[in-house]
């Protein structure tokens, strides 16, 4: 009879173990089934959301610097390319970046022609050699009747060469829009 029982007792336990088995198989069957329609289901809206998907521009402003670098290599651009056409050392154009005054950080960039410098300092030192103030009328007469020469050199050359007259023109829209960036 303990026979009896222990065989009764294994072929139920295991008749319960593939129950047990069928029921978890038909449990993983089902919840396999449930994911794949979860999928099917996200995949559904994502391609209705690729139809309706809404575009955003962003749209910004440039930093100061980006138009202040630009006008830069334009000057650099213009003048480098009139400098190679102009004869006359005192016409041509130099660009720097000095301290606005000695015990400060400030700079300026400042593009002129050589005469300014080389009209400014033989004065200065003329009138501190004789022991007088340097005339400043002097010095803009000198300075006025020069600025007229190289405005004709300056026109000429422009008008000669198309690439130069392309190069002034993209200087002086870098200008306009420096100004306009920055508010004057």
């Amino acid at each position: 009879m303990t026979k009896n029982l222990i065989g009764n007792y294994t072929r139920n336990c295991g008749a319960l173990f593939l129950f047990t088995a069928a029921l978890l198989l038909q449990l993983t069957a089902f919840q396999l089934q449930a994911f794949q329609d979860q999928v099917g289901q996200q995949e559904q809206s994502a391609a209705v959301n690729e139809n309706d998907t809404e575009v955003i521009d962003v749209v910004g402003e440039q930093h100061l610097v980006f138009y202040r670098d630009n006008l830069h290599e334009a000057e650099d651009a213009f003048f480098g390319m009139l400098n190679e056409v102009i004869e006359d050392d005192d016409f041509k154009v130099t660009c720097k970046t000095q301290l606005i005054q000695a015990f400060s950080r400030l700079k300026e960039r400042t593009c002129e022609a050589n005469f300014v410098s080389r009209i400014t300092g033989r004065e200065t030192r003329d009138g501190i050699d004789s022991g007088n103030q340097p005339s400043t009328m002097k010095i803009r007469r000198q300075l006025d009747k020069k600025q007229r020469e190289y405005a004709e050199v300056l026109v000429a050359k422009i008008n000669e060469n198309p690439n130069i007259l392309r190069a002034y023109q993209e200087l002086e829209l870098a200008k306009q829009k420096y100004q306009a960036a920055k508010g004057d």
